[in-house]
């Protein structure tokens, strides 16, 4: 029989309205038919859409308070308005607890939610502030209340936590979709950017400066505890974390190679690692249009014993060492990130118009603020299939021009962002 063996490493965290009916199409040669569905999905039911149819162990969880970089130190500085990696970081945020910086999160869909760690937001008391670093300067919108996933402290891989914003944040910074689709943001490149303490993989975190950094890594495996066993190495569609590590491009910092026979050296100058005031940072992947956030930061660790990956023997940041992060796909973290977002959004209708062989997306009213289309094949996992900023939505889409992003049969359903 198969023996599963947990190896203990030592984690620190880092701080509808009734809308059953659907329109159904196969791609844009085949006719269109009309379908009922006694259920519908997650995100339908929550925001009423009309919708059309084209081993390490944790000992505990300590909360915490930049990301460690692998070419220098203090590279890799993500400045306002400059997309990196073909990411608009501007709606990656500075958490500030009582005036004093404590985590990283992302603003989402919406414009009035900002996903982060449940560490980071478990307390009730204070007050918080989200801040904006922006090519004009830093845009500070107060926090109207906060709350961590309500199992957060029961149940392993639930430390998420949503702020709720006094006010919509400005149109013009990016808003972020979860990631809904399990198991796409395994051994795929990902994407962090987070604010923290600033250092260099020889010799480990240092000191916060201040800086929003950015980089790349790569998920290699998942846990149902805080833990990673060779069952989970690869992946698991039901487990709640996510674990990477931290590369130096040499086989003997290899963690996931030298300890659980997983070779992958890494991004080279581009490879990254979280550490503290990263805690609620997004890790993005690229989803069928532009990105997802796949996970936040949580926490990171160290092989015990020796031979090691790691090239000392703290948990400091260097190279060898492993990060744990949140999935947001998990049913249970997703339900939790769009029950929240569904209250800043509102539906648009949508239909279907067939000309000349050719497909359109109606959509309808005169749409003045951001609008958001999404797209999903199985009405579980949803993906924006195009966005519009304020007041560009055209009244129609062409299927076909769009093909690379269609699949065989599509569900689609349209929203815009709720004036208050």
């Amino acid at each position: 029989m198969d023996i599963h063996r947990f190896t203990r490493i030592a984690f620190e965290n880092f701080n509808v309205e009734n809308g059953d009916n659907y329109t159904c199409f196969r791609h844009a040669r085949n006719p269109v038919n009309s379908m009922s569905l006694n259920s519908i999905n997650q995100i339908g039911r929550l925001i009423g859409f009309a919708t059309v149819f084209v081993a390490m162990i944790l000992p505990g969880i300590l909360p915490v308070r930049a990301i460690v970089t692998s070419d220098a130190y203090g590279t890799h500085i993500a400045e306002p308005n400059q997309p990196m990696f073909g990411i608009n970081h501007d709606g990656v945020i500075q958490i500030l607890r009582n005036g004093n910086f404590s985590c990283s999160g992302a603003l989402l869909e919406g414009g009035r939610h900002v996903l982060t760690a449940g560490h980071c937001v478990s307390n009730p008391n204070g007050a918080i502030t989200v801040r904006f670093e922006l090519e004009s300067g830093f845009l500070d919108i107060e926090a109207e209340s906060w709350e961590a996933h309500p199992q957060f402290s029961i149940v392993p891989g639930s430390d998420v936590g949503i702020i709720t914003l006094a006010e919509r944040a400005p149109t013009s910074i990016p808003r972020y979709q979860p990631l809904g689709d399990t198991g796409s943001e395994i051994d795929v490149p990902n994407f962090i950017f987070g604010y923290g303490v600033v250092g260099h993989a020889l010799t480990g975190k240092d000191v916060r400066d201040g800086r929003k950094r950015g980089g790349m890594n790569r998920y290699e495996a998942t846990g149902s505890i805080n833990a990673i066993s060779s069952a989970t190495v690869g992946g698991l569609m039901t487990d709640r974390w996510l674990f990477s590590d931290f590369d130096s491009g040499l086989a003997e910092n290899d963690g996931f190679g030298f300890h659980f026979g997983k070779p992958d050296l890494g991004f080279g100058d581009d490879e990254v690692y979280a550490s503290n005031g990263d805690s609620g940072a997004p890790i993005f992947v690229a989803s069928p249009l532009g990105f997802a956030i796949a996970g936040v930061v949580s926490g990171g660790a160290r092989y015990p014993g020796s031979p090691n990956s790691d090239l000392d023997t703290l948990v400091n940041a260097t190279w060898g060492q492993f990060s744990r992060d949140t999935r947001i796909s998990a049913p249970e973290n997703y339900r939790f990130i769009v029950e929240r977002t569904a209250q800043a959004l509102e539906r648009i209708p949508i239909g279907i118009r067939r000309e000349s062989g050719s497909l359109y997306l109606n959509i309808g009213g005169e749409n003045t603020e951001p609008v958001y289309v999404k797209s999903s094949s199985d009405l579980t996992n949803w993906h924006d299939f195009a966005i519009f900023n304020s007041g560009e939505a055209p009244a129609e889409l062409e299927i076909d021009e769009l093909s690379d992003a269609v699949t065989p049969r599509l569900f689609f359903v349209a929203f815009t962002e709720r004036v208050e």
